[in-house]
């Protein structure tokens, strides 16, 4: 279950701030209170969808008593953080503990994109952060007016334990698209939207995903394009992680977006396809993932 709108403990302890790179250590300190934190996040979670929460069952099928600090379950209090551009369209942040390595996934299964590419700014994209001290955020907009976001995390949600990531941001829009396999309509709506390929029971038609969480039928696809506030003008976010992942989207009265990207362990490895139509967005997340092979003729009964 999302921790509670806004809760974000860390701020920045020291960091690299220049034109091509941004990284550092964040610092931060949980709740004594461990009780009230997961219950606050609990009682947020059913008022983000208090229409018919009785009815519509929103849930991430976690139980949030399994998830209090301890010795299986560790909060991290220094988390490092790295953040450059891979390409002219592509930034990339990785987020991990700064005390010990954590799961990523190899590079010869899953491409990374490769190294930064310092000779790039960051500020190409847009891109704005928090000043040394400050809470942890950060944003990315238009390049001549800095007030037209395409993204921004800025005063939402980021908990860091070892079995459960939470990383929030605003997106200016409600037309999303992706995050895997589904049945419903192509527009991602309010909803959990869990991604773990379990395919369905033999026989038996596989069952609309109304966005209650745990109906991921086939395929994991953590990546999303996201509109822009303006026509035409689009934004994409890959998630690199092999753990589970239940993202949370919620419509704001504003029509804006707010989705919390959710996961049980590993590293936060994301990908920000910056300002671009539909079409290159998909090529560049492809330039990232790879190509798919052509299979060999033989493959195909003849």
């Amino acid at each position: 279950m999302p921790a509670f709108y806004g809760y974000n403990p860390y701020s920045s302890s020291s960091s690299i701030d220049s034109e091509n790179e941004f990284s550092g250590i964040i610092e931060g300190q949980y709740y004594k209170d461990k009780t009230s934190l997961f219950q606050r996040a609990k009682n947020s979670f059913i008022t983000l969808f208090s229409d018919e929460p009785e009815k519509k069952g929103y849930n991430l099928t976690l139980n949030y008593g399994d998830m209090m600090e301890g010795d299986n379950n560790k909060f991290m209090t220094k988390v490092r953080y790295d953040f450059g551009m891979i390409n002219f369209h592509t930034a990339k942040l990785e987020m991990t503990d700064a005390n010990s390595d954590r799961w990523t996934v190899p590079k010869d299964i899953i491409s990374n994109g490769g190294d930064f590419d310092f000779k790039l700014r960051m500020e190409m994209l847009g891109f704005q952060h928090n000043k040394n001290g400050e809470q942890f955020h950060f944003s990315f907009a238009r390049f001549d007016n800095k007030s037209d976001l395409y993204l921004t995390t800025e005063g939402e949600s980021l908990v860091f334990f070892d079995k459960y990531i939470q990383m929030d941001m605003r997106l200016p829009n409600m037309n999303l698209f992706g995050l895997g396999e589904r049945n419903r309509e192509f527009n991602i709506s309010s909803g959990a939207w869990s991604m773990w390929a379990k395919g369905a029971p033999v026989n038996q038609t596989v069952s609309y995903d109304d966005g209650s969480s745990g109906l991921q039928t086939y395929s994991v696809h953590p990546f999303l394009i996201a509109q822009s506030s303006r026509k035409g003008d689009f934004i994409g976010i890959f998630f690199r992680n092999t753990n589970s992942q239940s993202p949370v989207v919620y419509q704001n009265t504003d029509n804006t977006t707010t989705l919390s990207y959710i996961t049980t362990g590993g590293k936060i490895e994301t990908y920000f396809f910056i300002h671009n139509s539909v079409k290159g967005i998909v090529q560049d997340y492809m330039n990232i993932i790879g190509k798919p092979q052509l299979p060999p003729f033989w493959s195909f009964g003849w």
